[in-house]
């Protein structure tokens, strides 16, 4: 009697689970799988880690570099507009078609601060213009006067750049980069370098200018210190090998 009652009981919770599964499982499917949803949602949202934020230093004495390379470049800067101009003078309201909305204020503070470099004038026919002082053309002049005599030795620095370079080429954009370092002036490509078609020329090579090594010199081969020796008349017994000489198309 007693194991009949214990496997009644077993009968009625066997029946009564599988009830209670099939009930469970008549539950629509998208409950089941939006239940699964939550949970995949919930662990991408605590999984991350807040990013550490970038904290950044000024260094003030590169901030003063800066400022001192600033001021010069908008002097030149300004100087190359008005003299580019037809009549050697530029309209203060067309000073934003040179230079932009933004930088037309930085333009107009180094007028104001700079009178002996900059004059501005204005009449009864004309709105008001900026001009170069009578000083400050005259060393315009003699700085135009002394480019020319330094041209020589510009196109020597550059020929030699080329030899070092591979396949006696460059980017013209590198070139321009360092342009002030090499004390070429700012229209080198157009004042300078066609000038000289037996030494230099622009090609394009995948989509970029090239400047381009047109006639090698052996006698630019050499260090400042062969130079030195040989203009003392010092002999050298082994001198250094030289660079292989690159090969011009």
């Amino acid at each position: 009697m007693h194991r009949t009652s214990i496997f009644s009981c077993f009968h009625q919770s066997s029946k009564s689970f599988l009830l209670y599964k099939k009930d469970v499982s008549a539950f629509p499917f998208p409950f089941q799988k939006s239940s699964a949803m939550l949970i995949s949602l919930k662990q991408k949202s605590s999984g991350g880690r807040r990013p550490k934020k970038k904290i950044y230093h000024r260094v003030h004495e590169l901030d003063r570099v800066m400022d001192l390379q600033k001021k010069p470049s908008l002097i030149l800067h300004l100087k190359a507009i008005i003299q580019s101009q037809k009549h050697q003078h530029l309209l203060l309201r067309n000073l934003e078609k040179q230079v932009g909305f933004v930088q037309k204020w930085n333009f107009m503070a180094v007028i104001e601060k700079y009178p002996s470099i900059f004059h501005v004038g204005a009449d009864s026919r004309a709105p008001p213009f900026v001009t170069l002082t009578e000083k400050a053309r005259k060393v315009a002049n003699e700085e135009a006067e002394a480019r020319e005599l330094m041209e020589p030795i510009l196109v020597k620095n550059l020929r030699k750049l080329l030899m070092m370079a591979v396949d006696c080429r460059l980017p013209l954009e590198k070139i321009e980069f360092i342009e002030n370092e090499l004390g070429l002036p700012q229209d080198f490509k157009k004042s300078l370098i066609p000038k000289y078609p037996e030494f230099f020329s622009v090609k394009d090579v995948s989509g970029k200018a090239y400047l381009h090594l047109e006639n090698w010199d052996s006698t630019l081969a050499v260090t400042v210190r062969e130079e030195r020796l040989t203009s003392e008349g010092v002999t050298l017994s082994n001198p250094p090998k030289k660079k292989a000489k690159c090969e011009l198309s």
